[in-house]
């Protein structure tokens, strides 16, 4: 996909798991040269990016691949300059990462907002179905 978007992240890692190479994925995408990873009180790590930049595949799968075994919680939303969205979620009940598409409007409302919970509430009351992508 050749699409420039901005990216938001925040990916939730086991208490044990090395971070580095999540965070070097997290690079490898070229929009955040320097995420941050935060420890929490319950002892699990963190690992929260941003930023505006070309959208690669390839690097966004090479990132939920490596995060996938330590993913304790993961969510990460893209809306690309043609007001597309779609965030990128991981589903801890059946462990795997997913892809919600948003409808072009609703992206444009969410991106506005800059609030993708809120905006998702509304869309599921006044929409009776959700497009949703296979799981990655």
């Amino acid at each position: 996909m050749a699409l420039y978007a901005t990216i938001n992240g925040v990916i939730e890692l086991k208490a044990n798991a090395k971070a580095g190479m999540v965070m070097q994925r997290v690079r490898n995408l070229g929009i955040d040269p320097s995420p941050e990873l935060i420890k929490t009180e319950s002892g699990t790590q963190k690992v929260l990016f941003g930023g505006y930049g070309k959208y690669k595949d390839a690097a966004m799968y090479a990132l939920i691949d490596t995060a996938a075994p330590n993913t304790v919680s993961g969510n990460i939303e893209i809306f690309g300059e043609t007001k597309s969205g779609w965030t990128i979620y991981y589903d801890a009940e059946c462990g795997k990462w997913r892809e919600l598409y948003l409808p072009t409007l609703m992206a444009t409302k969410v991106a506005s907002q800059n609030s993708y919970l809120d905006a998702y509430r509304e869309y599921t009351v006044c929409v009776t179905t959700i497009m949703e992508g296979a799981s990655i």
